[in-house]
C-alpha cells in the first residue's frame, strides 16, 4: 500500500551469534551479514531508486542491519531528507544508538525511526538489559511512546495463517518502558504458545496496523514535501 518493496538476500549471521561467548566472533559474523545488506542498499539506490522518498523496514537481526544502515547512509547524510519512516522492530534500540534521527512521536511523524519488542502483559524479561530504562517503545497501534493502554477495539489486524487473512481486535497493547506488553491474543491455536516473549509475531500480530501506517506516513510525506 505504501509503495514497491525491495528486498535484499544476505548471509543472514547464524542465531548462535547472540548466545556465544566470543564477542569477536559474533561481530565478524554480524559484519559479514551487514556487508551485504549494505551492498543490496547501494545497489537500490544506483538502479532502482531514482531519487523517490523511501521506508527502511526490518525486524530482529535486520534491525541491528538497519540500524547501521541509517548511521552509515541516512542520518546527517543529504539521503535523511528522502526517509519517510523506518520501522525497526524486534531489537532494543537505545535511545542514543541513532543520534541525529527522532523517533516517530505520533501516527503522521516523518523522517523519524518506530521501534518496539512484545512480550505478555506484566512479563520482564531479565535478559533485556537496560530494556526499560533505554530502549525506545512506540505502540504499533497507536503510534505513539506514552504509556496509555490501547484496547482490542482499535487493533487493525494480525496477518498470521492463512496469511491473506486479516485477524481484526485480537491484540491490545501498551508501552511498558521500552518493551511492549499484550494481552496474549487469542486466534486458533493460540492455546499451544506458551512463551511469554512474542519475538516472533513483532510484525505479524500488528501487520495491518503497519500496513496502514505506512502509507499514511507516505501521503503525509508528500503533502509536506
Amino acid at each position: 500500500k505504501a509503495g514497491k518493496v525491495y528486498v535484499p538476500r544476505y548471509r543472514q549471521a547464524h542465531y548462535a551469534v547472540f548466545l556465544t561467548s566470543y564477542p569477536a566472533d559474533k561481530q565478524a559474523a554480524l559484519d559479514t551479514a551487514y556487508e551485504d545488506v549494505s551492498a543490496a542498499f547501494q545497489y537500490f539506490l544506483e538502479h532502482y531508486n531514482q531519487g523517490r522518498p523511501f521506508i527502511i523496514a526490518s525486524h530482529s537481526q535486520g534491525t541491528i542491519h538497519a540500524a547501521r544502515l541509517l548511521q552509515d547512509f541516512v542520518i546527517n547524510k543529504p539521503l535523511q531528507s528522502k526517509l519517510v519512516a523506518a520501522y525497526i522492530p524486534g531489537m532494543a534500540v537505545p535511545q542514543d544508538s541513532l543520534m541525529g534521527l527522532p523517533y516517530c512521536a505520533h501516527d503522521t511523524s516523518t523522517g523519524c525511526f518506530i521501534s518496539w519488542s512484545t512480550y505478555e502483559k506484566e512479563f520482564v524479561p531479565p535478559y533485556y538489559p537496560l530494556a526499560l530504562e533505554r530502549a525506545i517503545c512506540v505502540n504499533p497501534i497507536s503510534w505513539e511512546r506514552n504509556e496509555t493502554y490501547v484496547p482490542k477495539t482499535q487493533h487493525k489486524g494480525a496477518a498470521l495463517r492463512p496469511f491473506e487473512l486479516a485477524l481484526p481486535q485480537i491484540c491490545d497493547a501498551q508501552v511498558h518502558g521500552g518493551i511492549l506488553w499484550v494481552t496474549k491474543p487469542k486466534f486458533k491455536g493460540s492455546w499451544l504458545w506458551r512463551d511469554k516473549n512474542y519475538h516472533m509475531g513483532d510484525i505479524n500480530l500488528f501487520y495491518f496496523d503497519i500496513r496502514e501506517n505506512a502509507a499514511l506516513r507516505v501521503k503525509q510525506y508528500m503533502l509536506q514535501n
